[in-house]
């Protein structure tokens, strides 16, 4: 029905490091068990969460419940 998916995530984002931080994730990962993709996940949603002041999950459902608003209505979103 559906295309088969290996992997969880549609959007990709390649980077690279200095090789002494490289070296500093190797370790973290290595020491925790968790894998670099994960830390640095860890890493971004940690740092969205501490800009938007609240978990990012409930920044997205804003964001969302506010874009359907949009389209269901003309008033100002800052309004309603």
């Amino acid at each position: 029905m559906g295309r088969d998916r290996t992997t969880k995530y549609d959007n990709f984002l390649t980077v690279s490091f200095p090789p002494m931080i490289m070296d500093l994730i190797n370790q973290h990962s290595w020491e925790t068990g968790i894998s670099k993709q994960d830390f640095i996940r860890q890493c971004v949603r940690n740092m969205l969460t501490t800009k938007y002041e609240k978990d990012i999950e409930l920044v997205i459902v804003d964001k969302l419940k506010l874009k359907n608003n949009e389209k269901h209505t003309n008033q100002d979103p800052k309004l309603v």
